[in-house]
């Protein structure tokens, strides 16, 4: 019985992808579009992989922030990269939001 529950473990491990650990900095993107949503903001990028995680779409993201004073910082970071033509990094999540965008909490603004 135990090396069947075993081989049942390892078995469901091999047939069932996951991706417990998909997350991290996306390549440098350039922000096409950044708008506000209702307590959401919504960014269209072009460049990067654009599919970090499967199911999400391609080169659209919204911020899930913990306080409005962390989305406002990310809001500016955003129209700062938009204003100037630089790029940002995005730390996204292992999950697709509204529209299937992807999630990110957190921005970096490029050097270059």
């Amino acid at each position: 019985m135990r090396n069947l529950k075993l081989v049942l473990f390892i078995t469901t491990l091999l047939t069932f992808p996951f991706q417990a650990l998909a997350q991290g900095w996306t390549d440098p993107l350039t922000v096409k579009e950044v708008w506000l949503q209702d307590n959401l903001i919504v960014v269209h990028t072009s460049g990067g992989a654009g599919v970090y995680t499967s199911g999400c779409v391609s080169s659209k993201y919204i911020v899930v922030m913990g306080t409005e004073e962390a989305r406002n910082q990310a809001f500016s970071l955003l129209l700062t990269a938009t204003a100037t033509g630089r790029t940002v990094s995005l730390w996204y999540k292992d999950t697709c939001v509204n529209w299937n965008y992807h999630q990110f909490s957190a921005v970096q603004l490029n050097a270059t």
